[in-house]
């Protein structure tokens, strides 16, 4: 097999707590005390070699953090939305730029570091993106091309060739939780994609998104298995049992979805990190803790147990070191999940975080939260909040 490229997620995503009916919700509050913390219970153990335990520690460490956080809603503020307004904050990684999804009003992309904020597709033709966006893929081989996905209103997957002037609907998929590309093929030809809030709804297209027959009735799953992962045209990872109930779990397949083995009983929430080292890390909805994989998902290990974390999917900074939310603050670790030390201060909007992502570029972290009340709904004024986070010195 030739070199391996997976699809990023951790840069490439996210507001599924909010497409996942709002996933924070840790039962435990982050310690401030320093030099302790609040210690994980145990998570369940996996089939195929998914371990048990994940006790662990969260605090503060040395004196804790000094920093504040900034508002960089700038004028996305009030902009017309809907339920969910704030639905996605992603880092594009080869260079300085955030973007951010708003429900029924598609992407914004800021190169100040959220002072201002531009729409993209605004080009000659360009498809309308009118969905709830839940992530963005960024092809690691070219930089102008990168893939919307989105539920609700509208298209489900949006890609663009031209740095996000322009956007095509890729086919008529609808209601899409997340997507996966299968990046060892040079012609980008499969493609797969979860239908949100639908059991055993998988799609996959084989003729770079013209097209998308549905692969989920072999899925084994009651529960809905909508968020994938790709290695190769043929092995997968979803995760499975988030909104809509059923047990938190890993599915793989190397047969393209012809069988499916459950590979842990723990993880499956929101959008899997797959960090520098080839490690997986993925989150478990509801706060229920994180387990990681080393060997692409056949075996996995509980490295965080529930109610320490807000379930959030995590992130990797430059020097390795991972980072989520816990509770109100961002929380990192440098041991795999190990052990988690508070990096912010507590976030400066009501509620908790719904995501989050680090721009190396900005040297900062960019957290964002949404509202979901009755009438209008316009992006709130501090939708998008920046904490400056130097991985090199902090």
């Amino acid at each position: 097999m030739g070199k391996l490229h997976v699809n990023r997620i951790n840069q490439a995503s996210f507001a599924m707590v909010m497409t996942l009916a709002a996933c924070a919700n840790p039962s435990v509050p982050l310690d401030s005390g320093a030099g302790g913390g609040t210690t994980a219970g145990t998570a369940g153990s996996g089939a195929g070699g998914g371990s048990a335990g994940g006790g662990t520690t969260v605090g503060t460490g040395g004196g804790g953090p000094m920093g504040s956080w900034k508002n960089t809603t700038s004028n996305l503020a009030n902009l017309p939305s809907e339920c969910g307004n704030m639905t996605s904050v992603t880092v594009k990684p080869d260079e300085d730029m955030i973007i951010a999804g708003v429900a029924q009003n598609g992407l914004w992309a800021s190169t100040d570091g959220g002072a201002s904020w531009s729409a993209l597709g605004t080009g000659m033709g360009s498809a309308k993106i009118i969905n709830r966006p839940t992530q963005v893929i960024f092809d690691p081989n070219d930089k102008n091309r990168f893939w919307e996905v989105g539920i609700y209103s509208g298209g489900g997957v949006f890609e663009t060739h031209d740095h996000g002037v322009t956007f095509t609907q890729l086919g008529m998929v609808s209601h899409c939780d997340l997507a996966a590309v299968d990046f060892t093929d040079p012609d980008r030809k499969t493609l797969l994609a979860g239908g949100h809030e639908q059991s055993k709804k998988l799609y996959r297209s084989t003729d770079a998104g013209m097209t998308w027959p549905e692969i989920g009735a072999t899925i084994p799953e009651t529960t809905f298995c909508t968020l994938p992962l790709m290695f190769d045209a043929k092995t997968y990872l979803v995760g499975c049992g988030g909104f809509g109930g059923g047990n938190p779990s890993i599915i793989r397949t190397e047969d393209g979805g012809a069988t499916w083995t459950r590979v842990t009983d723990g993880g499956g929430g929101g959008a899997p990190l797959v960090a520098s080292d080839g490690s997986i890390y993925w989150s478990t909805f509801n706060g229920g803790g994180m387990v990681r994989s080393t060997d692409q998902g056949r075996t996995w290990k509980a490295v965080v147990g529930g109610g320490v974390l807000s379930g959030v999917p995590p992130v990797e900074l430059p020097d390795g070191r991972i980072a989520t939310v816990a509770k109100k603050v961002i929380a990192t670790s440098a041991d795999h999940g190990a052990t988690w030390i508070a990096a912010t201060t507590p976030v400066a909007f009501d509620g908790e975080a719904v995501g989050v992502v680090y721009s190396a570029a900005r040297k900062a972290f960019y957290a964002w939260h949404f509202t979901c009340v009755a009438g209008d709904n316009p992006v709130p004024v501090d939708a998008i909040q920046r904490y400056d986070f130097d991985y090199q010195t902090n």
